[in-house]
């Protein structure tokens, strides 16, 4: 591992934003989007129950898109955004496995992530199955950022101190719990950004 001044040992990712590039969220809301101010769809998705029971494993697909039809009154078919849903997931950044395997050359590295069951199988066809030494996905670990127990399942079984670790993320919602428990957090859009972060702070 490199040696470096803040004595980083662990690259944490968040996947959807910084090594994968998502779809438009507001897409969900198919013939209700423009119901909603552009800038409130990532609040109400993430503060939605049936986003935190699918993200977290507790329900499944179907389940959660015919919740999420009857929940915000849409004319939209289930086929239809059953597609929608898949496509949101869309496909790695430029640069983003390349990235993962650089970092690996001095550090370990891991994702942390709220990611679906039925995302999930999609972003590990993309290459990111085995490219981690630990995986943190939402739907296998049951905890979901930025719930405060996502981030001690990696320090537990990472058996590394806070400052050990550093978290790179696009939302710095999902930022703000780690720095409360002593990791080092980086905020990043695009596997390009993520890069500029790691240069800027003299960890690649």
């Amino acid at each position: 591992m490199r040696t470096n001044k803040d004595n980083i040992k662990l690259v944490l990712f968040d996947l959807g934003g910084v090594l994968v590039k998502l779809g438009e969220i507001s897409d969900m809301w198919a013939d209700k989007k423009g119901d909603y101010a552009a800038e409130d769809f990532w609040k109400l998705w993430l503060n939605h129950d049936a986003i935190q029971a699918i993200d977290c494993g507790k329900m499944d697909v179907d389940e959660f898109l015919k919740h999420w039809i009857e929940d915000w009154n849409l004319e939209t078919s289930f086929d239809d955004l059953e597609k929608i849903y898949s496509d949101i997931v869309r496909e790695p950044y430029p640069g983003a496995l390349e990235l993962i395997e650089d970092c690996r050359k001095h550090y370990k590295v891991a994702c942390l992530s709220n990611m679906t069951a039925g995302h999930w199988p999609k972003v590990q066809s993309f290459g990111f199955a085995d490219c981690f030494d630990h995986t943190f996905v939402s739907c296998l670990t049951h905890s979901c950022k930025p719930n405060r127990r996502a981030y001690e399942i990696v320090l537990e079984q990472c058996a590394l101190e806070p400052q050990e670790i550093l978290f790179i993320d696009d939302n710095v919602t999902n930022l703000q719990p780690a720095k409360d428990l002593g990791i080092r957090v980086l905020e990043a859009k695009t596997a390009a950004g993520a890069r500029a972060g790691l240069v800027a702070l003299s960890l690649l």
